[in-house]
């Protein structure tokens, strides 16, 4: 199996030369930051990734969980992986110093979990929920609980998850019937079962803080009527060391299609009426908080997708060339023709593109999703706050479902690479394909991530975010419509957008006049477009930024060529990349615009 591979040079392109990171360091939060220290965390991460959790990753799919009595037992070498990134202080990337963390930017904080996820996608589930859970303590509980939970937990000394999910109430968050009564000294009394809670129960730490959803008496039916509680599996003394254990219990781990060396959960709560809970915030808020969590998540399920991806290219660019196979297409019919790698094939060169467009455009997604949300929460002007913060709530579904589809889909097409091998286990490329279809279903399934974006965010203030946004890609249209290389691709993007507008008109319309199904049915279609429109813009804005940078590196010399200098591929393939993007997916737009103002029926009118 090829080994794991991590493109440096391309998440700096994005991180530095796409995205202006290095210029956040104006701001006081990362005022000790500088380029040459981000390039040192950059490196110290990917030895992490490649060297620790990389090695894992299959030794983790095979051997899988054990369930033991109500204990869970993680496989072989996950302790000590899980001691070596804590004593890294690598749970807590983005968290404030004060609270144990490195204080990075949001931006860089992403780059580094596409490693981490790329290289072992189930190791990551404790450590990541675990920062996700210390930070909704962290922002909104009392001072009380953050001065218990929060710096042991972004240490690694004690792990965090989310429970929502109830046998009764999936995607369905508001049927939750686990119930917390007020015990009269602040504390609630937690009673019910949740299911499918990664890293509910494992043996990497002492500790595991659940925040749990759960109703309290006379509450409103729905999620309004939900409040978020601290409950640890142990319980916590007032001065912050271990109590008795806390009337939680595990029932049993799912055996799962991927992500084996995760331990996805049923938890059972208050068995004996012991299980003692600390509210976050008011009774009433707990959507409202958990949805702080599960945006976050949203972000890094979409980071998941496009590491499957660059990982897939990773392995498929390998495989295709080192696999002998073949003669060249023009010397097809001679029996004496030299056999070649698989990669100087025309149709194997076109799958490998295919993967990679899907793997570094949604990296480009990604981290300005991450850039947005730091210029939300830094940026020194309010109106500027506002305008970013509004962008990335718009970005945050098609982050989610958009990229966890390219993720599958460059599994699949990976595996096609490969040929007979990739269905086997030994290549990797078949453990990708089956740890990132969870990614289009947790989290808010995809189509719940469509319907948000379409009912939610773009449908807000009259369509005010949604034209902001047009906005910004329009300015971006304007300035390059003139120019002498992209011209026509711009163009192409241009009408992408129009295709987009037009959806979007056409479905306002639809539910205006009252036809909600038809919006619904064909609200995940419309994700679809979206994402292709902003992926397009993405990929062109990094062909005129390399483009640039190309022609001041030939400026200084000429006699620079592909094969003696590695900027200057580098550059060079930023623009095939783009194009092959613009004249190979980006026009299914078209067909997509076609369908929703088709007005179709079919679905919904069909006996089924």
């Amino acid at each position: 199996m090829a080994e794991y591979k991590i493109d440096l040079r391309d998440m700096r392109f994005v991180l530095f030369e796409q995205n202006d990171t290095a210029a956040l360091s104006a701001y006081p939060r990362f005022q000790d930051w500088t380029r040459q220290s981000y390039d040192i965390v950059l490196q110290e991460a990917e030895k992490l990734a490649v060297n620790v959790l990389a090695p894992l990753n299959a030794v983790g799919d095979r051997q899988g969980v054990v369930f033991d009595n109500g204990n869970v037992h993680l496989p072989t070498g996950f302790k000590d992986a899980y001691a070596k990134y804590a004593e890294g202080g690598w749970i807590a990337l983005t968290a404030d110093p004060e609270w144990g963390g490195m204080g990075l930017p949001g931006i860089v904080g992403t780059a580094l979990m596409e490693m981490f996820t790329g290289a072992n996608t189930s190791f990551i589930f404790t450590p990541g929920l675990t920062f996700a859970a210390s930070h909704v303590i962290q922002k909104l509980g009392g001072e009380h609980l953050r001065n218990i939970y929060v710096q042991k937990m972004n240490s690694g000394q004690w792990a965090g998850t989310m429970c929502l999910t109830e046998p009764q109430a999936g995607s369905a968050v508001g049927d939750a019937r686990t119930t917390a009564t007020p015990v009269g000294d602040g504390t609630y009394k937690i009673v019910g079962n949740k299911i499918f809670i990664s890293s509910g129960m494992h043996d990497l730490t002492e500790n595991i803080i659940h925040l749990v959803l759960a109703r309290t008496p006379n509450a409103p039916p729905g999620t309004a009527g939900l409040s978020l509680f601290v409950v640890p599996y142990v319980r916590v003394n007032s001065d912050g060391t271990l109590g008795v254990e806390n009337d939680v219990r595990c029932t049993g781990v799912e055996e799962k299609m991927g992500i084996h060396a995760s331990s996805t959960c049923s938890l059972s709560f208050g068995d004996n009426n012991n299980c003692l809970g600390y509210i976050i915030g008011n009774e009433g808020e707990g959507m409202r908080h958990m949805f702080q969590m599960m945006n976050e998540a949203r972000l890094i399920v979409g980071v998941q997708g496009s590491s499957a991806a660059n990982a897939a290219f990773q392995l498929a660019k390998s495989y295709a060339h080192e696999r002998i196979q073949g003669t060249a297409a023009k010397f097809a019919k001679s029996p004496d023709a030299p056999r070649v790698p698989i990669i100087e094939h025309a149709n194997v060169r076109q799958m490998l593109m295919e993967i990679r467009v899907w793997g570094e455009g949604c990296r480009a997604m990604m981290y300005r999703a991450a850039f947005y949300a730091d210029l939300a929460e830094n940026a020194p002007d309010p109106t500027v706050r506002e305008k970013y913060h509004r962008f990335l709530e718009l970005l945050t579904p098609i982050c989610k479902a958009y990229g966890s589809e390219a993720g599958l889909r460059a599994a699949d097409v990976a595996i096609q690479v490969h040929g007979g091998y990739g269905y086997i286990r030994e290549y990797g490329v078949e453990q990708i394909m089956r740890d990132v279809k969870i990614a289009s279903i947790y989290e808010g399934t995809n189509s719940i991530q469509a319907l948000d974006l379409l009912a939610r965010k773009v449908a807000r203030g009259n369509g005010r975010d949604f034209q902001a946004f047009m906005g910004e890609i329009s300015g971006f249209i304007t300035q390059n419509l003139a120019h002498t290389k992209f011209g026509k691709e711009i163009e192409l993007l241009q009408k992408a957008q129009g295709n987009l507008i037009a959806a979007t008109i056409h479905l306002g319309q639809k539910s205006f006049g009252g036809d909600v199904d038809y919006t619904v049915m064909v609200c995940k279609p419309y994700l679809t477009l979206f994402g292709h429109v902003v992926m397009g813009w993405l990929l062109l804005e990094q062909a005129i930024v390399a483009n640039q940078k190309l022609e001041s590196l030939l400026a200084e010399n000429p006699s620079h060529t592909v094969d003696s200098h590695p900027d200057v591929a580098f550059y060079t393939n930023k623009g095939y990349l783009a194009r092959f993007f613009v004249y190979s997916i980006m026009p299914a737009t078209r067909g997509i615009l076609s369908m929703i103002q088709s007005d179709d029926r079919s679905a919904i009118d069909a006996i089924l």
